[in-house]
């Protein structure tokens, strides 16, 4: 007891809290500010409203003036903020040991020369560079990549993200010849068949979904007569938020998501001829002879659950009823099967049959997928690597030593690579691959800018300085390839890149400063145009 009050008499260091000498006009301490930008966690792009107080954001919600998530913000867009402040994030460059594992903090001053003069060699000896990202967004970003990579004879970039929808792009490009995500418009749709897509969850844009959807989902008292709810049918393999939400909800085994889409194609095309597009018929024979094998009695059986044979059938009978009314979509990753490809060329059949194309599935607002992109892709560049094709890799936004199953063999691969560079947030299961940790800025500390659907524009700001040394991915980038004595960023880029594609087309009666500013500040938008410049 008489050590614990001698502690207690200890006298405590004293934290003096220094005012401004000249105040900064934009804060007032105690009154939080507002600033706008991008949320950067999936392709959906949410507009984004970051709560800062002292020039630090503490709160990160959604942008009620942008068109697709309209105020609201996922969960991943809501914990965003939690890993700007993660203790474990990596605050310097490292230096990494592969033989031993070891590894050692450096600086930039350290580690820019150095790997400038590695790719200045690879570059004047022809060798192989090899860029492996996350999925590219951001058309800026995109652009300054394919002028990098062309600097080197031998380069290419492969994009890859786990949760990517890679058998829709696939299904896309065979049904119609362009690979690109529609816009599915939930609010158009009486009727919605989900065949294992979480589209009230995580599937593609969930929250400019649920945004849609509920709007039919609500009387109108004045109409009372003529209200109508839409009606969602649920077949999936894991109980999600859309399973929890829906009308009637069917779980199925793995691989019954594809036989269901058939047997529902062979009712509307095969049984009761009411395709409103009978071309299809002759477009892919093979797909119609497993159409025709799959009659919905026979389905049925397989499902094994009561009365499976009426529920297809009444389901076809409101499809039927709501032509270019309905919606049909499928897929997410606990439905990723073998037969995953399948599954989406059979629901873009059914939709184009029932008239939902350019009405409930708009290819319009649509924007092509553009580069490498999926896990064929990423398979070919590990091939290239075992073979010892491959003697640079840069990865940046991606962690396949987590992602990729061990069958995979990418572990391996990487071994064979002279030189690995990864650029991350964390000392990840990947980063303990690399030679060089280059540690990247956080996204509420960077600059960028996205394109989710056509016609929507949108910049993302930082929010705050770096708060440790790190570095975007693009500065860093720039500063290994440019002339001697350029001193041109990121964000000079950026800003020449929305000169030129957007400036001269929006706003040609004002300056580019103004018109930048003006951006930064609200949305914008042009009368009479298709085009929204969101932040």
């Amino acid at each position: 007891s008489m050590a614990m009050a001698s502690f207690g008499c200890a006298r405590r260091p004293v934290n003096k809290i220094i005012p401004y000498v000249v105040k900064p006009e934009e804060i007032v301490p105690g009154v939080a500010e507002y600033y706008a930008t991008t949320c950067t966690q999936c392709s959906a792009a949410c507009g984004v409203l970051a709560k800062n107080r002292e020039g630090r954001p503490i709160k990160v919600e959604g942008n009620p003036e942008h068109p697709a998530n309209r105020g609201a913000l996922c969960a991943r867009g809501q914990a965003s903020i939690l890993s700007l402040y993660d203790q474990d994030r990596v605050r310097t460059p490292l230096l990494r040991d592969r033989a031993t594992g070891g590894r050692k903090e450096t600086t930039w001053e350290v580690v820019d020369p150095t790997i400038q003069g590695k790719l200045q060699e690879l570059k004047s000896q022809g060798k192989s560079v090899r860029l492996l990202t996350g999925v590219i967004g951001s058309p800026s970003g995109r652009r300054l990549i394919s002028d990098v990579l062309k600097l080197f004879k031998n380069s290419e970039h492969v994009e890859f993200d786990a949760l990517a929808p890679d058998e829709l792009w696939q299904a896309q490009e065979l049904c119609y010849g362009t690979r690109l995500t529609p816009a599915y418009r939930f609010a158009e749709a009486d009727v919605i068949v989900s065949l294992g897509a979480d589209f009230l969850g995580t599937w593609l844009s969930p929250v400019e979904f649920s945004k849609d959807w509920v709007t039919k989902r609500k009387l109108d008292s004045t109409q009372a007569a003529t209200a109508r709810l839409s009606k969602v049918f649920c077949f999936e393999t894991a109980f999600t938020v859309t399973g929890a939400n829906a009308d009637e909800r069917y779980p199925v085994r793995p691989g019954d998501e594809l036989r269901i889409a058939l047997a529902l194609a062979n009712e509307l095309l095969v049984v009761s001829k009411k395709s409103s597009a009978p071309e299809l018929m002759g477009l892919a024979p093979e797909l119609l002879k497993n159409i025709q094998a799959h009659t919905i009695d026979s389905v049925a059986m397989e499902l094994g659950f009561a009365g499976a044979a009426e529920k297809l059938r009444e389901i076809v009978a409101l499809l039927s009823a709501s032509r270019g009314k309905s919606l049909l979509v499928a897929g997410s990753p606990h439905a990723r099967t073998p037969e995953a490809l399948a599954l989406q060329v059979t629901v873009n059949v059914l939709n184009s049959a029932l008239g939902n194309d350019g009405k409930t599935v708009d290819y319009a607002a649509a924007v092509p997928v553009e580069g490498r992109r999926g896990y064929r892709e990423l398979e070919k560049l590990i091939e290239e690597m075992k073979n010892g094709g491959v003697d640079a890799l840069i990865i940046q936004g991606a962690n396949p030593a987590y992602t990729l199953p061990q069958e995979a063999g990418f572990a391996a691969a990487v071994k064979k690579v002279p030189l690995v560079l990864v650029f991350s947030t964390h000392d990840d299961e990947t980063a303990r691959m690399a030679d060089y940790v280059l540690a990247e800025s956080h996204a509420l500390e960077s600059w960028g800018d996205a394109h989710p659907y056509e016609g929507i524009y949108s910049i993302q700001q930082p929010l705050i300085a770096p708060i440790h040394s790190t570095r975007t991915f693009e500065d860093v980038l720039l500063n290994w390839t440019k002339a001697p004595g350029d001193k041109t960023t990121w964000h000079d880029v950026l800003r020449a890149n929305w000169r030129e594609i957007l400036h001269r087309k929006l706003a040609p009666g004002k300056t580019f400063d103004v018109f930048w500013e003006e951006t930064l500040k609200k949305v914008i938008f042009v009368p009479n145009k298709l085009i929204n410049i969101v932040i």
